[in-house]
């Protein structure tokens, strides 16, 4: 047995399917958020909840999941039992570190809820397990507070040795930046992105530094981080939305 998700809408770069004799269980209808618990900090929500309906729901809100993926489309089932990391790993670890709880039906048919402490064999197997040790239900993950701006810092590079001690200093740095990634143009030319959560601007400097980076108008961001090479750096701020969906 299989989801019947279709391969062309998976974020894989396989073509081939490994689906064709396999029986097909629809879950796609399995795409509703079940319960925010702002009191504990958690959201569960069915597989098929994707990273764009949870930013639209908890960003307005002052929060987010503590490990929130960028692409919009990809599935919190798909990250939880695959991979998942982001650019506040470096801080808080990968998805699986933020999961809670697992509801999942196994190949008995038994519906079993799984912790850390009731089946920690279980829940530590499931990341990774791409759905081979049953179909995924329903999750309970990590929030985050979260305010509504980011102040993003751009520091060109010029070597990869230049760049991975660059983030290397930054990841490891006892108060270092909420987020850090890196974009890399050529074999040695590159950007390091570091930004921290940030207050709305007040001021008339901070508000010209706003930048929508996600209007339609505006360059593919990867293309928008490659012009500060040119530039020698520069910092701007982000809305959160824009950022957390900048790819």
């Amino acid at each position: 047995m299989r989801t019947a998700h279709p391969d062309w809408a998976s974020m894989s770069t396989k073509l081939a399917s490994n689906k064709g004799n396999a029986n097909k269980i629809a879950v796609g209808n399995l795409n509703r958020i079940l319960d925010l618990d702002v009191e504990n900090m958690t959201i569960t929500c069915e597989p098929a909840v994707t990273m764009g309906q949870i930013s639209h729901d908890l960003v307005p809100m002052g929060y987010a999941l503590m490990i929130q993926v960028e692409m919009e489309s990809i599935t919190i089932g798909g990250v939880a039992m695959g991979f998942g990391m982001e650019t506040n790993s470096h801080t808080h670890g990968f998805f699986q570190e933020s999961v809670i709880e697992y509801e999942v039906v196994v190949p008995s048919g038994e519906v079993m809820t799984v912790n850390k402490d009731n089946n920690p064999d279980m829940f530590y197997a499931l990341p990774w397990s791409a759905g081979t040790l049953g179909f995924l239900t329903s999750i309970t993950v990590k929030i985050i507070p979260t305010k509504p701006f980011v102040r993003m810092q751009y520091i060109p590079t010029s070597s990869p040795a230049e760049m991975a001690a660059l983030m290397k200093k930054h990841s490891e740095a006892a108060n270092g930046p909420t987020f850090c990634e890196a974009t890399l143009y050529t074999k040695d030319t590159g950007v390091v992105q570091i930004a921290h959560f940030c207050d709305a601007p007040t001021t008339a400097a901070e508000k010209a530094m706003v930048n929508p980076i996600n209007r339609w108008y505006k360059p593919f961001y990867y293309k928008w981080v490659e012009t500060f090479i040119e530039k020698g750096g520069g910092e701007e701020i982000i809305p959160l939305m824009d950022y957390y969906h900048r790819f």
